[in-house]
């Protein structure tokens, strides 16, 4: 069985998890996943339970979002039990309350284990950091500073040009181990930094993703946004993956419903187009259209 490790979080990452839940049930080709989620999410429930917890829990928003997406494909009572993580008690999301307690109870790793193993759930699923006192911070072409993932996502600024975690921290040892017998490293579409880059800017993540010959292939987002500021079209988003890692392969959308998207520019070998974008949606990726496609993209990759 293939083996595939997924970097990103937040709704991007929910749909690419979907898309090949929805392939391999398809087309009976099923895989071995594992997903490692960033840790610098600042907005929402999530950066008050940080603030709550004094920095001691790593965020669970991302992780409330995969589970219940995973959980869908379990059985039918799994995904009316777990729907119910998106509910508000209060504030605060349900699934982020069980999370907080369990990862405060168990630590990351175990309170993970146990939602997969009482939902049915195959796939591995790691924080990239297990640490709850990490930041997100950018530079812009303007020289400001930008603290906080929320802040680099929501806030109106000119182009980023660096972007770091204080303090400094490392990938854990199993997410480096996960690599190591990997047939293929995807990542996912999604908030650039706050969702997929700031799941990489670890050195010795860094340097393994350097020194692995495994294919590497990136989901590019649809359209710009306030964090994607500066970057005007396909090549120039491509340009900020190449910065931390040798990209193999990019799949991007060539059908383009809003002036926000952006567009095709054909004769690139490394990019393959497809029309993935939801139309109910058009700020997200389509599921089953990234099912429709998924065989394709592998054996463009001799997978």
């Amino acid at each position: 069985m293939k083996k595939f490790v997924i970097f990103g979080g937040g709704h991007g990452l929910m749909r690419l998890a979907e898309g090949i839940k929805i392939y391999e049930k398809l087309s009976g080709e099923y895989f071995e996943k594992t997903f490692i989620l960033p840790v610098t999410d600042s907005g929402g429930s999530t950066g008050e339970l940080r603030k709550l917890t004094n920095f001691r829990i790593i965020p669970v928003g991302d992780f409330r979002k995969i589970i219940i997406t995973l959980a869908k494909y379990s059985n039918e009572n799994v995904y009316k039990f777990t729907s119910i993580f998106n509910e508000r008690f209060f504030d605060h999301k349900i699934g982020n309350l069980i999370l907080l307690k369990l990862i405060e109870k168990y630590g990351a790793v175990n309170a993970f284990n146990i939602l997969r193993e009482l939902f049915g759930i195959k796939e591995k699923i790691f924080p990239v950091c297990e640490r709850g006192d990490l930041t997100l911070y950018a530079r812009t072409i303007d020289d400001q500073i930008i603290e906080g993932e929320w802040n680099i996502e929501n806030k109106p600024h000119s182009k980023i040009v660096e972007v770091w975690i204080e303090p400094e921290a490392e990938a854990e040892y199993y997410v480096i181990d996960e690599l190591e017998n990997a047939d293929l490293i995807i990542f996912s579409p999604g908030s650039l930094y706050g969702s997929v880059i700031s799941c990489i800017l670890y050195k010795n993540l860094l340097e393994k993703l350097k020194e692995i010959d495994i294919p590497k292939i990136v989901f590019l987002n649809l359209k710009r946004d306030i964090e994607t500021t500066g970057l005007d079209n396909i090549l120039e988003l491509c340009s900020v993956y190449e910065k931390y890692i040798d990209v193999d392969l990019y799949i991007a959308n060539n059908k383009v419903i809003s002036e926000d998207h952006y567009r095709p520019m054909y004769g690139v070998d490394k990019i393959l187009y497809f029309d993935l974008v939801d139309e109910n949606n058009c700020k997200y990726h389509d599921p089953k259209k990234i099912a429709k496609y998924f065989g394709k993209i592998l054996d463009h990759l001799n997978i």
